[in-house]
């Protein structure tokens, strides 16, 4: 415990720290920014973009913000910053005094007000100090309306970069948003000049050849609109450049396929040919040297960040053919998955008929023996013609005595009929063995029904399994068909056979990757590796795979990183310290963005519940794994403990389904005990009533579902734990604080051991799961 407790102080004490060093470190680049935006100057002397982002930054991190800001207007100009600082001052104390008023700080447009009043006021009295020139009020409301254009983009860009959507889901629009914001803090690097060449333009003019080449047009287009209208505004002298740089943007992105020679040709051309507009020999000549240098740097980027740049240009709409195809797929499995159920329901309609039909009674046992005795006895035609009934009737009146004893003697035979009979001793013989044969039909009956009635169940899973994938289909967005080619060939520069690959992006689930190797005994795979060339190949980030083998193929799947994480533990007490426990437990990423947690306790304890609840668990995994739902999966692990031996089998199995993205927890209960839940400081105990697997053909799971969020608790138990008061398991679960999991399902363990007082011992099992921010 002593070492427990000294690993979970370094554990806080390391995320402290790291905690600490992520806000010390935002801080600072907020302040850079501040620091940046505020020295880039338009129309010579105007700066109104320091106020833009003022006013669009978090409210965390607006001290930092703020007085990167002033050092920025200090440094630009110190003389004149006075009015700058004025209003950066009046836009921090604004947003201080409104903060309160969240209908209003969250507005879309807050941030452009914010910014345009301050400093629209001050110009405008300035200028009245001065002149009341309507030339240059003009110029104040051109400024303010510079700084609240400029105060959208920048909110909008620091939205998206805090929200959950990934960049290569951005729409165009938003991606102009964030280019227009890179944009603005370029151009503080417009001021460093040598001569007339400007870094700032050399940036800007690198920004359009990367996203026109790996962009096509419309990544070309949208850099080079930005970066023009920006810098355009730098100089009136320079106004050529919009049209410049939109151009070249344009053109480059239509030379694109061609290749990086003719998307640097083009933008060369397009430049040079607009900047004759200034009708100055020395700023065209800076001009042509500005995109030549961008051109050569552009020549030197790896291919790996252009596949980076080109999956945030790709396009975000799914083609008519893949909904088409998507649709007729969804429909031919919805179809086949009704027809499977129709045979199904007609394999049970025909038996059941038949049965009723060929079924042996007690006749049959006598007819077989009368067949067998009397075949060639004179009296036949006497006994079985005209005294029929009464043949009959006496055969009947064994039957009782055949029920009770299994067997008839000659002795129980009426008097009448051993008087008419002189083969009593053989027919009695022959009853018995007929009887017999009849015992053995009806267990042989009961066994086939048994089967036929677990082989139209399977006919029936068989049809829930195809509903279960016609249902996923029709959840699917998009199939990404350029990111699964990527992702082929990053795996097969690595030696891999690939044999399909399919990416997709799922309602609420993210991108979903999914690959089927070919491999051997040699075939190494590496999860960290295949994680890291996946996320290159796709540009996003990944969970650790889930690899599922059968035979020479292996099925990697992997979900796109959720909103939350799971820590897990658990503990095991085995009844009586002996070596095989009854209970069973498995925990694994199911590949589609949940947390799947199984424990089932098997029938009784040693050897025999080992058996029972390790194959529940072991096969319901490899279902799962494989991609079936969990009632069909329940329907095929019934099937197999009732037909696994003639022994009775039985098993509890309790589901938990975390999805990681959406914090739902779904529970999944076949004859288990208690769920403890705790949520937001509350305790809930979820306890549904159901059956075990093994007893019946049909089976189904309790269900039940539950969000969570973070620092919640969710504690999983066999029946073992719940002797006799459950209060400890309250208790603890709701006292248990920073603590971790493994800890509690320890505790839980201990407690229950000591708490036992019925004088019989039990498996126990605890399985506990705190959800963390991941």
């Amino acid at each position: 415990m002593a070492y427990r407790e000294l690993v979970k102080k370094r554990d806080d004490v390391r995320d402290t720290a790291v905690s600490v060093m992520r806000e010390v470190v935002l801080h600072i680049i907020y302040f850079v920014s501040g620091l940046l935006v505020s020295k880039g100057a338009v129309l010579s002397d105007m700066s109104p973009f320091g106020a833009s982002f003022a006013a669009s930054i978090q409210f965390t991190y607006m001290p930092s913000g703020l007085l990167g800001c002033v050092f920025g207007y200090l440094l630009r100009n110190p003389i004149e910053s006075f009015r700058y600082i004025a209003v950066i001052i009046s836009i921090g104390a604004l947003r201080w005094v409104l903060n309160e008023f969240k209908k209003v700080s969250r507005s879309r447009f807050f941030p452009s007000v914010v910014a345009f009043v301050p400093m629209f006021v001050t110009s405008v009295a300035l200028t009245f100090t001065r002149t009341s020139e309507i030339s240059k009020i003009s110029m104040c409301l051109m400024e303010a309306t510079l700084a609240a254009v400029g105060a959208y983009f920048l909110s909008r860009t620091v939205t998206l970069c805090n929200g959950k959507k990934s960049l290569f889901s951005l729409s165009n629009q938003e991606l102009a948003c964030i280019a227009m914001s890179a944009c603005i803090l370029l151009l503080a690097f417009s001021t460093i000049t040598i001569g007339y060449i400007s870094v700032g333009r050399i940036l800007a003019v690198l920004a359009v050849l990367l996203c026109a080449r790996y962009g096509g047009v419309s990544g070309g287009c949208i850099a080079g609109v930005a970066t023009g209208i920006v810098f355009s505004l730098t100089s009136n002298d320079l106004m050529f450049i919009c049209a410049g740089f939109s151009f070249g943007g344009l053109m480059g992105g239509l030379f694109a396929p061609v290749g990086k020679l003719a998307v640097a040709a083009s933008v060369i051309l397009c430049n040079l040919t607009l900047s004759f507009a200034s009708n100055d020999d020395e700023l065209i000549f800076a001009i042509l040297i500005e995109c030549v240098t961008a051109s050569v740097a552009f020549m030197l980027f790896p291919k790996s960040f252009g596949n980076y740049v080109n999956n945030i240009f790709s396009e975000k709409t799914e083609s008519a053919d893949n909904e088409a195809v998507r649709r007729s797929v969804t429909m031919r499995l919805s179809f086949a998955s009704n027809a499977l159920s129709n045979v199904s329901s007609c394999v049970n309609s025909v038996s059941d008929r038949l049965s009723r039909l060929y079924r042996p009674n007690a006749q049959w046992i006598y007819d077989n023996a009368s067949n067998h005795t009397c075949a060639k006895c004179g009296m036949r035609y006497y006994c079985f013609e005209k005294q029929k009934e009464t043949t009959n009737e006496d055969f009947h009146s064994l039957t009782d005595t055949l029920k009770k004893n299994g067997f008839v003697k000659e002795s129980d035979i009426e008097e009448k009929f051993k008087k008419k009979c002189c083969r009593t001793a053989e027919l009695v013989s022959s009853i018995n063995q007929s009887y017999k044969e009849y015992l053995s039909c009806e267990s042989a009956r009961r066994r086939i029904t048994q089967i036929r009635s677990v082989v139209a169940g399977q006919f029936a899973g068989l049809s829930d399994i195809l509903q279960d994938l016609s249902e996923e289909f029709s959840d699917y967005e998009k199939y990404d068909v350029d990111c699964s080619n990527r992702v082929y060939d990053a795996l097969s520069s690595l030696s891999l056979s690939v044999v399909d690959c399919s990416c997709r992006i799922s309602r609420g689930k993210g991108m979903i990757v999914e690959v089927l190797l070919a491999v051997n005994k040699k075939t190494d795979l590496s999860k960290s590796q295949l994680t890291k060339e996946i996320s290159r190949a796709c540009g996003r980030r990944f969970e650790s795979p889930l690899l599922s083998y059968e035979g020479d193929r292996v099925r990697i799947t992997l979900s796109e990183r959720a909103n939350y994480d799971v820590e897990i533990g658990s503990a095991q007490h085995v009844c009586n310290n002996g070596e095989l426990c009854g209970d069973c437990l498995n925990y694994f990423n199911n590949g589609m963005g949940s947390t799947v947690l199984m424990l089932a306790d098997g029938m009784g304890t040693g050897g025999r519940a080992a058996v029972d609840s390790n194959m529940t668990v072991s096969i319901m995994s490899k279902l799962c794994k494989a991609g079936l739902s969990y009632d069909c999966a329940l329907q095929v692990v019934n099937s197999s403990l009732m037909i696994k031996s003639e022994d009775e089998s039985m098993s509890t199995l309790d589901v938990i389904d975390f999805n990681l993205f959406s914090g739902k927890a779904e529970l999944l209960k076949a004859g288990a005990c208690v769920t403890y839940i705790k949520k937001n400081s509350k305790l809930y105990k979820k306890d549904m009533s159901s059956l075990p697997i093994g007893i019946l053909n049909e089976v189904k799971f309790a269900k039940e579902a539950i969000t969570l969020s973070s620092e919640d608790l969710i504690l999983m138990v066999s029946d073992g734990a719940l002797a006799g008061d459950d209060s400890f398991i309250e208790k603890l679960v709701m006292s248990w604080g920073d603590k971790s999991a493994e800890e509690l399902a320890s505790a839980v363990v201990d407690e229950a051991i000591k708490r036992r007082k019925d004088g019989h011992d039990d498996d126990i099992t605890a399985l506990a799961v705190r959800v963390v921010a991941n």
